[in-house]
């Protein structure tokens, strides 16, 4: 399984064993399956925020949308693009959700980051 993921180019399911491995742990909890399943979750949100495709307003995917600091970010880098004249080039509003966002995954990541690994 892993040898075709590699010459496939896509990451290695994170639940199979690593090759050479003698130890009958699973990869999941490994330091090395932590890019594949941050990048996986990361292009999934990107798609699901309007990245690729713009959103059309008033759908399910759009009301969706809203709830992920992505695509306030988007909008935010958007906005001073087309701004009417006289009016602010700064979407503050979408500015505050990816703050706030900030905010909150660093206090997240400051209570629960060790230099230690820690052993199951």
């Amino acid at each position: 399984m892993w040898t075709i993921s590699v010459l496939a180019g896509i990451p290695p399911p994170p639940f199979t064993r690593r090759p050479g491995s003698a130890d009958s742990r699973w990869s999941f909890w490994k330091s090395e399956s932590a890019g594949p399943i941050v990048s996986i979750i990361f292009f999934v949100l990107l798609f699901l925020s309007g990245v690729w495709f713009p959103l059309t307003a008033g759908s399910g995917l759009a009301k969706a949308a809203n709830y992920f600091p992505v695509h306030h970010l988007i909008r935010a880098t958007a906005a001073p693009c087309d701004t009417a004249p006289g009016a602010s080039p700064y979407a503050w509003h979408d500015l505050l959700v990816v703050a706030i966002s900030g905010a909150a995954g660093l206090v997240v990541a400051v209570r629960r980051f060790q230099w230690e690994p820690h052993r199951r």
